[in-house]
Order: C-alpha cells, then structure tokens, then sequence
C-alpha cells in the first residue's frame, strides 16, 4: 500500500513539474511576442538617437542623428569624441560630408574607388573637383539615388562592426532578430532564477513599479567538447554564448538597448568545457573562435558593448544641403552607398574601431534619467 501511495505521489509530482514548465514556457513566449510587437511599434516612429560602440580595444564609436521616417535620416558618426562624417539621407537621395578627412579611405569600397576620381560634368566647361577631392575638402557630395534603405533586410549586406552609420540606423531590426532566435523574459530583481548573473549584470534593474519595462535576451547554454557533431565537425561558442542583451520599454516604446558581448566572464567555462590546461588571453579566444567559425563559413563575431538611446519627438525634419553646398556625383566608391550596392563580401572583414585608439567610455541611461537631451546631427 505505501509502495502504490509512493508512486501516486511521484506522479503528481510528474505531473506538477510538466505543468509548471509548460506554463513557464507559454509565458515566455507571449513575452517574447510581447516585446516583438512593441519592437514593431517602435519602428515606424520619429526619433532622435544616440548610439555608441565600445569594442574590446576600448575605442568609443558614436552616432548621433535623426530618424523622420524608413527613408530620411541624418547621422553624426564620432570616434573617441573626434567628429568623422555627416549622412543625409531623404528618399532616394544621400548627401555626405567627412569633418575629418584623414578618414575618408576606410570607408571607400576597393572594387569601385575608381570612381571616386572621376570628376563631374561642368556646364561650363570649368575644372570640378572629384567626389573624392571635394570629401577631403569637407564638402557634401550627393548622390540622387545613392541612399540606403531603412527597410529590414533579409540579405544582409555587411557585418556588424563594419557600418557604424547603418549599424546604429538598423539596431531595432538587429534586436528583433535576436528576440525572435532566443527569446526574451521580463526582467525580476526577485526572480530565483534571475537572466544573467547578478555579478555579471551591468544594466540598469529597474524599480518595482517603475514607468520602465526590461526585457532581457538568454544566453544560449554553453557547448562543450562532447558536443562535437562528428570527428570532423567542430563545435565552437557563438556570439549567442556571450551575449547578453536588454530592452527597455516606456509607453510601449523601445527607449533603451544594451548590449554586453561578454567573452571575459565565460573564461573558466572555455577552459572547462573544452578541457583546455593552458592558459589564454580574452583575445586569444576570440581569435581562436573566429578562426574556427570562419573555416566553418560563419560570421566572426566581436565582443564589445553596445547602447543605444531614442528620444521620440512629434515631428522630426531632415533635409538635404542646400543648393551650392554640394557637388552631384555617385557615391558608390563609399563602401555600402550608391545605387546597386555589391554584394556581402562574407565572413571577415574587419570592424571600423579595430584600428582606433582607446577613448572615454563613459556614458548614460535613459532609465537612469528619463529625459534624455536632444542629440544633434
């Protein structure tokens, strides 16, 4: 009798737990779709942002601009608070201008450079400068046609890293990726089982009770040496083993991204998972890693932290230079520019900071301060 009693126990208890984790798992997911749709809403809005990079090397990436709409945008990308260049875009036309010209060649796209040295038409038969010396003089150069879309993309045509301009214009499309392929949970400062590890969470924790909603991304569960698909498939951990990733929601709109490609906290799991006595560098690692996942023909990822910023206004307006301010000429020798852009050229190329020297990266919180001030372009 107490054997049978026994095993009525164990099965309720069976049957408790399944009910739990399907519940657990339903409430998840309508997170997940919950964020999704308010991603969605975001989207369409007119904005202000502030968007900043901060490599492992410790360079401070910054793009500050406006969003009027998928097509009319303005952006200002700095590097450790050292002004670089100036987009606009509206409709099908792209104006751009280098503050700094000593820059202008890591943005030029080696297979259509040429073009950079042919100097437009005259009306009167007058010397014009080519696009490529009126950049370096500080002058706008516009492209009628030459602007990119806003649009999400299926067929992406860059790497993170390498645009910081689109980069900072796509984050919203770059989260929801994310959020679709790993989910999201809403952030409890009580949970048992919190996201991420409290020593290892840097983000903002909201208040109970707060105006502001945060969502945060799970980190994929690390892989290990067993893992291994076959003696000749290799195994290795993607950016989704490091990365952690929160959203923050006021009003049903996104006002705050973070982002933490964290390779350094994952170190004794490396050695552990993978049985690897000898000691290593972050850097070590990465390059390991990628190495690996380049072999495999996937994308190389980089660690780095990531902020982004909105400030939402009724009415934003973007427009081109003014007549006389600018030259006409393609801008197609600026790599992702122009019309008939090419192709991804693959796994690879290197992020814009790789180069760049280290700078302050200090920064702020829409959540820490809810009025943000206005960003200009």
């Amino acid at each position: 009798m107490r054997t049978e009693l026994h095993k009525v126990v164990v099965c309720l208890a069976a049957v408790v737990m399944a009910v739990g984790l399907a519940a657990c798992g339903e409430r998840e997911e309508a997170q997940k779709d919950e964020l999704l749709e308010i991603i969605s809403a975001t989207r369409p809005l007119a904005r202000e942002f502030v968007y900043v990079d901060q490599p492992q090397n410790g360079t401070e990436i910054r793009v500050v601009g406006v969003v009027e709409d998928s097509f009319r945008f303005k952006a200002r990308l700095s590097v450790n608070n050292q002004p670089i260049k100036e987009e606009v875009a509206v409709d099908d036309a792209l104006a751009v201008r280098f503050l700094d010209a000593t820059h202008v060649g890591l943005f030029l796209d080696e297979e259509r450079s040429a073009e950079a040295m042919k100097a437009p038409e005259s009306a009167d038969g007058a010397p014009v400068p080519t696009p490529l010396e009126t950049l370096q003089a500080g002058r706008w150069v516009l492209d009628p046609t030459g602007a990119p879309s806003l649009l999400p993309r299926a067929d992406a045509q860059r790497l993170e890293g390498e645009d910081p301009v689109l980069d900072a214009l796509a984050v919203l499309d770059y989260v929801a990726q994310i959020v679709e392929a790993n989910g999201a949970v809403r952030y409890n400062k009580d949970a048992l089982e919190p996201v991420y590890k409290p020593a290892e969470d840097r983000f903002p924790k909201p208040a109970q009770g707060a105006a502001v909603t945060r969502y945060d991304v799970p980190l994929r569960k690390f892989p290990k040496a067993s893992d291994q698909g076959g003696k000749n498939v290799v195994i290795v951990p993607g950016v989704e083993n490091f990365r952690k990733l929160s959203v923050f929601v006021r009003d049903g709109r996104v006002i705050e991204i973070r982002e933490d490609i964290d390779v350094a906290s994952r170190m004794d799991d490396l050695r552990r998972n993978f049985d690897v006595k000898t000691q290593f560098t972050v850097e070590q690692a990465v390059t390991a890693i990628n190495e690996v996942r380049k072999s495999k023909g996937e994308d190389p990822f980089r660690p780095r932290r990531m902020q982004l910023q909105l400030v939402f206004e009724d009415e934003e307006s973007v427009s081109l230079p003014e007549p006389g301010a600018f030259i006409q000429a393609p801008l197609s020798f600026l790599r992702h520019r122009g019309a008939d852009v090419p192709a991804r050229k693959g796994a690879g190329a290197e992020s814009f900071g790789d180069a760049t020297g280290d700078g302050d990266t200090s920064t702020t919180t829409a959540v820490e301060a809810s009025e943000q001030p206005a960003p200009s372009a």
